[in-house]
């Protein structure tokens, strides 16, 4: 479940905005555990029971103080204002989009065969067809919320250079194949290939959900590079390979690039796209870094897994209020550490419901 919330005025001095203008409204995800209490059969509606997650939030009583903490973006809820958000959200449609993959490891072991027979020539055939166009035309007219994941292919150039021009091209054809069929399975479109690597893009109904399914898919490529793609390149005697990947969400627009007389079609623009590909080019070989934007709107589960990442003296991106926009690493479990309440208080007010997840 997620709100729009404004930053309240409780928030530190430093954390304001130089001219003390009010703060853009951002949106943080609010989780909740569901239980299920009645379905209308008649009316085909469920009713839920719904607590914050205690992994993620505490319970605060103390003065004045009445309400929950998110340990994770340190912003206390008051009573008042879960109030003010169970009143708005009473009707909100709910999404779920379940990937295809259901296990990973399964998946990757599942996919040998294939990449070994298409690294023998032995594939089938291509077949054109541009999904992601078809997808596009119809968001041209209004900004749209996306997730964009840049993947770059480290030591190509080595790669390229090692071995006949035919081979090069059969080795990253087979990888950024595979790759694209990651993609689709977690509900995204490949926006375009960068010779070495790949731009793709999720999307809502769900604004929580294709944060998630973004973050699932990346991992997903990378365990089917090192553990099916890249072992498959080295067993031909073949220079090895590393991968770097890079996520961010925010608001771009569609639009129509170049001229049907020599080339046009639908592109991604909004800064969402470029800040991306900055953001993985700062991970390390084999890493995954989000911006806070992406870790703002994950699961608790998987936010549990991000570690602060402190970025070379290259990145130069700020937040609206001007504090340096902060990048995250997928780490693994136990990643976190969290503030206790209270600690850096901020408020939240004015909440917005906005759609529901599982």
């Amino acid at each position: 479940m997620d709100a729009a919330l404004a930053r309240g005025t409780s928030m530190p001095d430093e954390q304001k905005r130089a001219d003390d203008a009010p703060a853009e409204p951002i949106t943080f995800r609010f989780d909740m555990i569901q239980e299920a209490v009645e379905y209308d059969d008649k009316e085909r509606t469920l009713t839920f029971r719904m607590t914050p997650d205690p992994r993620r939030y505490e319970r605060v009583d103390e003065g004045d103080s009445h309400g929950w903490f998110d340990r994770f973006d340190s912003l206390f809820f008051s009573d008042e204002v879960m109030q003010e958000f169970a009143a708005k959200i009473g009707g909100t449609p709910m999404y779920y989009q379940r990937p295809e993959i259901d296990d990973a490891l399964e998946y990757v072991q599942s996919r040998k065969p294939a990449i070994e027979a298409k690294l023998e020539g032995k594939g089938d055939p291509p077949t054109f067809e541009d999904k992601s166009e078809a997808f596009l035309a119809g968001l041209e007219k209004d900004a749209t919320a996306f997730v964009i994941m840049s993947l770059d292919l480290q030591g190509s150039t080595r790669l390229s250079q090692a071995i006949p021009a035919p081979d090069y091209a059969t080795a990253i054809t087979v990888i950024l194949d595979e790759l694209a069929l990651v993609v689709a399975q977690f509900h995204g479109h490949v926006l375009k290939y960068t010779g070495d690597g790949l731009i793709a893009y999720f999307t809502p109904p769900s604004y929580n959900r294709m944060n998630d399914l973004a973050l699932d898919c990346a991992l997903t490529m990378r365990h089917l590079l090192y553990a099916a793609l890249f072992p498959a390149l080295t067993e031909r005697g073949l220079p090895a390979l590393e991968a770097r990947i890079g996520l961010d969400a925010g608001d771009a627009h569609v639009v129509a690039m170049g001229n049907p007389r020599t080339k046009q079609h639908r592109d991604i623009i909004g800064s969402v796209v470029s800040i991306a590909a900055k953001i993985q080019a700062q991970a390390p070989a084999g890493g995954i870094l989000v911006g806070e934007t992406v870790d703002r709107a994950l699961h608790v589960n998987w936010r549990e897994q991000l570690r602060e990442f402190k970025p070379s003296p290259s990145w130069e991106y700020t937040r609206p209020d001007g504090q340096p926009y902060r990048l995250l690493e997928m780490v693994g479990p136990g990643a976190r550490e969290l503030e206790p309440p209270l600690a850096g208080l901020r408020t939240a007010t004015q909440p917005n419901a906005s759609e529901g997840d599982e």
